[in-house]
């Protein structure tokens, strides 16, 4: 039908969209691109054809392409929301610091059109913090969950804040709580709770149930494993202290178990020399050391959308 009302009026606009926009749902990308072009022909200057543009060639990973075109769609039209924020994500991952002062101009843009878009404050938070403005980031994340409680990046990323850079591990009890109560399998929050047990709560019952929920979703994952030992040692500090060491070579048999596990895998992190100090004996082997350490979460996950 779309096919007929163009043939029978090439310059109907509208239609290319609505044609390129199945194209794109069908998965059809390259035939997408070409219907949008086309588009274009008749009215060059129509901001939503050179959004539609961005998307299809985000789709088909090539970012610089999409953000010329996202660029283009501002040139014709400033206020194009969808162009301005998407290009402002953009900029955002990129990481360079020189386009961070229009970056900020953009947001600024953003929030005055709509002051009550959560993913506007989520993206100003991400931004001081890439500035190490930690005290701003911390109002502009929670601002973001004053209007979207349940964001799950903002939980994540405000908890981990609160922890590792502005030395609030207990502020960030409720944001994680939140986080798990709404994403249950979120094993990165598991694992910055089960942290602040052991470290802060010295609540070792609840750290030791975090780590195994995480073990549980991913065998393989080898902080977590290495805090569950540690876990295990700790709460039977007090006796492993006058064992010998062929006790404590039982009781570790473990965590020499996944020592080997990582061995075979070529991850093997402090959790091999960390085994072998508690129990007392030197390592037999060189093992390679790696620092695991939890890191911000990707601040964007939200899918492109088409703009009709």
């Amino acid at each position: 039908m779309l096919q007929t009302a163009v043939s029978m009026r090439p310059d109907y606009v509208q239609g290319y969209i609505n044609r390129g926009d199945i194209m794109v749902k069908l998965g059809r990308m390259k035939e997408a691109i070409v219907i949008y072009k086309t588009a274009l022909k008749y009215e060059p200057d129509n901001a939503d054809v050179y959004y539609n543009l961005g998307v299809v060639s985000l789709e088909l990973k090539d970012p610089d392409a999409a953000r010329v075109y996202f660029e283009t769609a501002l040139q014709h039209d400033p206020d194009h929301w969808q162009s301005l924020y998407n290009s402002a994500i953009m900029i955002q991952e990129h990481g360079n610091a020189n386009d961070w002062p229009e970056l900020e101009k953009r947001l600024q843009h953003l929030e005055k059109k709509n002051p009550t878009d959560p993913k506007i404050y989520f993206t100003m938070g991400m931004l001081d913090m890439d500035r190490k403005d930690y005290i701003s980031a911390e109002k502009y994340i929670k601002k973001c969950l004053q209007y979207e409680p349940t964001f799950r990046s903002a939980l994540f990323n405000l908890a981990l804040m609160l922890v590792n850079n502005l030395n609030k591990p207990l502020e960030a009890l409720p944001y994680l709580n939140t986080l798990l109560q709404n994403y249950p399998d979120h094993t990165k929050g598991m694992m910055l709770l089960g942290d602040i047990n052991v470290n802060v709560q010295k609540d070792l019952i609840s750290a030791d149930k975090h780590f195994k929920r995480v073990v549980e979703l991913e065998p393989d994952n080898i902080q977590a494993n290495h805090n569950l030992c540690v876990v295990m040692v700790e709460k039977d500090r007090e006796r492993l202290n006058n064992w010998s060491v062929d006790r404590k070579l039982t009781k570790f048999s473990f965590c020499l178990g996944y020592i080997h596990l990582f061995l075979i895998i070529n991850e093997v992190n402090l959790h091999f020399h960390w085994a072998f100090k508690e129990i007392n004996q030197k390592p037999k082997c060189t093992a390679l050391l790696l620092g695991n350490q939890i890191s911000f979460s990707s601040a964007f996950n939200e899918k492109y959308v088409l703009q009709n």
